[in-house]
This record gives structure tokens, sequence and C-alpha cells, in this order.
């Protein structure tokens, strides 16, 4: 068990990580090209949360110009270099902004937006994200789409207490004999509907275990049911019209732990 760090930071603070422990994951952004086509959406799309940019690039690259929204001048740095190694053509269909998804404001509409990876989960006020699901209305045109994905929460156990749930994962490095090994601890509070969750990355060299460097990304998440999820975007002015349990497109339903709501604004 990694002790804890010196080094403390919120949330987009694994940046120069984040790429390289996320490279397989692209399912989502499949899944979001195809609703895309599906419903003929040729217009520009804005994604709150870009991060990185792991969704963007993959829609930019099939050929969607994308504004992406994030409050980590990190991840958008990242975002920025990774734009720029994919070409010209490419980085031109992006652009990338910071700003709080709660309170943005731009001059143009989108024809669709995404929520992606459990970014609306970040947002642990109610009235925040209330004006998060406002924004994206207002930004929207009529008719256009909004795609929100997010996590499902284990239910209560005995007494209304989960335990805290930690599991070791291992990243890849281009440093040569050198790992970033990373804990995540997962600490609910059934009471208030939060996840403490604790990201503790450690670079370790291979050949004797030693820590090179450390650091924590400690941030809350709220806890929210798949009811409490489609009434939040139902009242901010959007028609649910689908809703999947995984990236496959496979309909939600009992033992999903993800709920990906596709809505149109109403």
């Amino acid at each position: 068990m990694a002790s804890r760090s010196d080094d403390v930071r919120p949330y987009g603070g694994q940046s120069a990580v984040y790429d390289r422990e996320y490279a397989c994951y692209y399912l989502d952004a499949r899944l979001y090209q195809d609703r895309l086509r599906y419903h003929r959406v040729r217009g520009p799309l804005l994604e709150l949360g870009v991060g990185t940019g792991r969704v963007a690039l993959i829609l930019a690259a099939a050929g969607f110009d994308v504004t992406g929204v994030d409050r980590s001048e990190r991840m958008l740095r990242q975002a920025r270099r990774s734009a720029r190694l994919l070409g010209p053509e490419i980085a031109a269909r992006l652009r990338f902004c910071k700003a709080d998804m709660s309170t943005f404001r731009m001059r143009q509409r989108f024809a669709a937006i995404l929520i992606p990876f459990s970014t609306l989960n970040l947002l642990t006020d109610p009235a925040a994200r209330a004006a998060c699901l406002a924004r994206c209305r207002e930004h929207l045109v009529e008719g256009g789409f909004l795609w929100v994905d997010a996590p499902i929460p284990p239910l209560s156990g005995l007494g209304g207490l989960l335990p805290e749930r930690r599991f070791l994962t291992t990243i890849p490095l281009s440093r040569y004999g050198r790992v970033m090994q990373k804990e995540t601890i997962d600490q609910p509070d059934v009471a208030r509907g939060i996840d403490e969750i604790t990201y503790r990355y450690r670079e370790v060299r291979v050949t004797d275990g030693t820590v090179l460097r450390s650091y924590d990304v400690v941030f809350p998440m709220v806890r929210l049911s798949p009811d409490q999820i489609q009434a939040e975007v139902g009242a901010a002015g959007f028609d649910v019209m689908e809703c999947f349990g995984d990236y496959l497109g496979t309909p939600f339903g009992p033992g999903a732990d993800r709920l990906v709501i596709e809505a149109v604004r109403r």
C-alpha cells in the first residue's frame, strides 16, 4: 500500500500520464461517432471536460469540428500538443478553451454537446449541475443533441455503508526501466452521496522498486442514480431519447455499470 504523497493535486494534475493510462480507451468516442452519423449531425460539436482531448481528437480525425472546454490548464496544454501532432488538417478542426463547465459562455451554438466519461459527476453541487445543463441547452441549436456518460454507483451495503475500495494498475512509461503505479482509493460516503477519490501515482524503477517521484490526485464525485441523472437532464429542457448501458450501444438495463444518455433539446 503506497503512502500519501506531499504533492496533492486536484483532478487534472495527472495530465502528463493520462494519455498513456487511457491509450486503449476509445470505445466511448466510437459510440459518439456512430450516433452522430446515425443522426446525420454535420454541425460543430462541444465537449465539456475535454481533458487531454482523448475523445475530441478521435472525433476531429473523423471529420467533425470540435471545441473542447476544461478548467485544467495542464490538461489543455497536453490536448493542444496532441492536436499539433495529428497534423494541420485535423488540428484546424480543434479548438480548446479554459472555462468552467457550469458557467461557460460562447457566441457560437453547436449541433451537439458531449459530457463524457463521468465528467458531470465532478459537479457535486446540484445547482452547478443544473447550471451546466442550462448552459448546454443555451448553446445548442434547436433540436441539438446532448450525450451524458455517467457511472452507476454500487448500491448501499449493510446499514447503508459501503467499504473503501482499492485497486492497483501499472502504466507503461516512455522512460526505459520505469513504470507508473496507480493506486485508486474510493471512499464512498453514502449519507452525503459523494465518493472521495484518490489517485495515488508512483513512478517506480523496475529493477529495484525505488520510488522516483510521487503525487496524489484527490477529488470528489457525486453518486447519481439513473433516475436522478435522467430527471436532471429532463428538468434542464431535454427529452431523453436513448439510454445505453455500455459503449457498444447495448440498451440500458439491470447490471449495467454505466449510463450513456442521448437527449435532444426540447
